[in-house]
């Protein structure tokens, strides 16, 4: 599960005071950023970002917004740079009018790397034309994975020339992530024969809510902290050691880390580098872009990689290449 509705309303109030701010004055004006701190300042995206709210009729009833975050066109114009895709699943009470206020700033930075982030509002709270539910869970979200991946069918469907993903490259497939039960939905989306009927890459989780642990059978990189008391380590640890998964996954147990790390409410921005890092290695396949050694970033054995210390302090750490 993800922000409970009491604590949206402090993360509403937060972010609309930092809205538009500077990535440097929301961590600043985040409460609890200095769990994050370290010796090292986050590296930032190349790319100048812009937001656009689209709206598709074959979403969940609850909601048809998708929100789409890309480099900014005046830095890519036309076709001269392609870029690729990735659809992001909400958690739990994180979607609907939710999600600009708590999951804006990720996305954002995300996209400064050189990415279409989708980002789906529907099933805020759980679908509500499926509401499949799994033993445990919250209701509504058994098939929430479903949403993920009709978001990746949309975006092909309108990547036309001057249509809205005319700069995406689909040809070499696409990424998904997702946080709390999204995460899950990514879990899912990543596993069975999801990723092969969706041409889906690679895969990042964030804090994944989950008590069902099929195999990713693409390489995934699987992020949770010591401190989330509400999708404790154990359940990322059961999905990335479940029979079958991709040899090439990783697993990373922050100290620090509590459930809402990727929002505004515990907000990382170490955070968006880090994913960023997986989809240029498995994604772009492009280790080395911009001037920045994503590879090394990941795997490196110095002090700024994601296991050696670059992302604060570990509870646990594995990396498979």
């Amino acid at each position: 599960m993800s922000i409970g509705r009491c604590t949206q309303l402090w993360g509403t109030v937060l972010a609309m005071a930092c809205w538009n701010a500077p990535t440097n004055a929301l961590q600043q004006k985040n409460p609890v950023s200095n769990v994050h701190s370290t010796d090292f300042a986050a590296i930032k995206g190349p790319f100048k970002t812009t937001h656009e709210t689209l709206q598709f009729s074959g979403m969940d009833s609850s909601s048809d917004v998708i929100d789409v975050f890309h480099p900014d066109p005046e830095e890519a114009p036309g076709n001269a740079t392609k870029f690729k895709f990735i659809s992001y699943a909400h958690g739990d009470g994180g979607g609907d009018i939710f999600e600009p206020l708590g999951y804006f700033p990720l996305f954002f930075e995300l996209a400064s790397f050189g990415y279409y982030i989708a980002a789906m509002r529907a099933c805020d709270v759980g679908c509500r034309d499926d509401r499949t539910t799994l033993p445990r869970d919250p209701p509504g979200f058994g098939h929430f994975y479903k949403q993920q991946l009709k978001v990746i069918s949309w975006a092909k469907n309108l990547s036309g020339p001057g249509q809205t993903f005319s700069n995406v490259e689909f040809s070499n497939g696409v990424g998904i992530a997702g946080h709390s039960m999204g995460g899950q939905a990514t879990v899912f989306s990543s596993s069975y024969r999801n990723a092969s009927d969706y041409d889906i890459r690679a895969a990042v989780m964030h804090h994944a809510y989950t008590h069902s642990y099929p195999a990713p059978q693409i390489p995934f990189l699987a992020m949770t902290g010591a401190r989330d008391t509400t999708a404790p380590s154990q359940m990322t640890r059961s999905y990335f050691n479940a029979t079958g998964a991709c040899q090439h996954r990783g697993y990373v147990n922050k100290k620090t880390a509590v459930h809402d790390e990727p929002t505004v409410l515990a907000w990382n921005p170490l955070l968006p580098q880090f994913t960023a890092a997986w989809f240029k290695v498995y994604l772009d396949k492009t280790p080395t872009a911009y001037g920045i050694d994503f590879h090394d970033m990941l795997f490196g054995s110095g002090p700024d990689s994601l296991c050696g210390g670059g992302d604060g302090e570990m509870e646990g750490c594995e990396l498979h290449p």
